[in-house]
């Protein structure tokens, strides 16, 4: 039974190996994802900030105007210049961050970043419940496949081991062609069949010291695969709460963009007749870009929370309809 339980084993091992590049496909299309949506989402900051510097311009414009004609201070002035120079940093910094985003979207992809538009929301894609993410990432995950391979692929060593104890037998044919051979004059011919036992009664301890060592490896094996779904379990649940969390916050992140653009409309009227203060209105135009970056950032960080699920559910190639690589494919599912 070696030769059976050894084609076992190697079965066991090949696919383990397969589902190891599912795995790596699937995480690295998580990567793809992450830096696809970074480097979306730095576009809408760097239009973000490219709007808060206009609108500071305009500001600074009027109060320069006002200073101009003698009405106005040189301390609005100066502060709203400020302003100005504040919002310039920070366009000049999104747009590094943009160039950064891009440079690692080039790294993971291969391709530049030219024309990209905003992803469809996976959110069809989704269960219903963390429980029945986690049934489906228990069944589907290609590392706790891999590590249920290595199980089995320890037990079938295991059942090798036990080979020696059993006697092998084989039938044997043979023949000879002699002449003047062994005393013998002329031509002498012999042809046998039989069947032969050999059974290894005593070998010093090695087998049986090796049968223990695979039911210490069927152990080990099955104690990886244990902790990989706990750490399967554990992925899904951390992923189901960063969508929940962020669930909960967008409307809110909305909201604050709502009333902060209110405001600062309101604020521009009043600072027109005269009712509030230059550094209310330069504030009121501040807290509109800091909501409406918080808000950028909450959409997609929602997105992703929704990729980060089906990775962890072992389910995102899948999603994303992109075919698995050629050497994932297992020798169980070939048969």
């Amino acid at each position: 039974m070696a030769t059976k339980n050894e084609v076992r084993r190697h079965t066991a091992r090949t696919d383990s190996r397969a589902y190891s590049v599912t795995s790596a496909a699937e995480n690295t299309a998580l990567e793809a994802v992450d830096t696809y949506l970074d480097v979306v989402r730095r576009q809408k900051l760097v239009d973000l900030a490219s709007t808060n510097l206009e609108a500071h311009e305009r500001t600074h414009d009027q109060i320069k105007l006002r200073s101009d004609r003698g009405v106005g201070r040189k301390a609005d002035l100066d502060q709203s210049q400020g302003r100005v120079a504040l919002a310039q940093a920070n366009l000049v910094a999104e747009q590094s961050n943009l160039r950064d985003a891009e440079t690692n979207y080039l790294r993971v992809v291969g391709i530049t970043a030219n024309a990209l538009s905003d992803p469809q929301s996976p959110q069809s894609l989704l269960p219903s419940t963390v429980d029945d993410a986690i049934d489906q990432a228990i069944n589907n995950h290609p590392t706790l496949k891999s590590a249920q391979a290595d199980v089995e692929s320890a037990n079938a060593q295991h059942d090798t081991a036990h080979s020696p104890f059993l006697p092998r037998v084989d039938f044997e044919l043979g023949t000879t062609a002699n002449n003047n051979v062994d005393g013998i004059s002329g031509h002498n011919n012999d042809t046998t069949a039989m069947f032969r036992l050999r059974y290894n009664l005593l070998n010093g301890g090695k087998d049986k010291a090796r049968r223990q060592e695979t039911a210490h490896l069927i152990n080990q094996a099955a104690e990886i695969r244990n902790n990989t779904r706990r750490q399967v379990e554990q992925s899904v649940r951390l992923s189901w709460n960063a969508l929940q969390t962020v669930n909960n916050q967008i409307g809110y992140f909305k909201q604050h963009v709502d009333s902060s653009e209110r405001s600062r409309d309101a604020y521009q009227q009043q600072f027109s007749l005269g009712q509030r203060t230059l550094l209310d209105l330069l504030d009121s135009e501040n807290e509109v870009f800091v909501s409406r970056t918080s808000y950028v950032n909450a959409q997609y960080d929602q997105l992703f929370a929704m990729y980060r699920i089906l990775n962890s559910m072992g389910a995102l190639l899948e999603g994303v309809d992109v075919a698995l690589p050629e050497a994932s494919a297992t020798v169980t599912a070939s048969n």
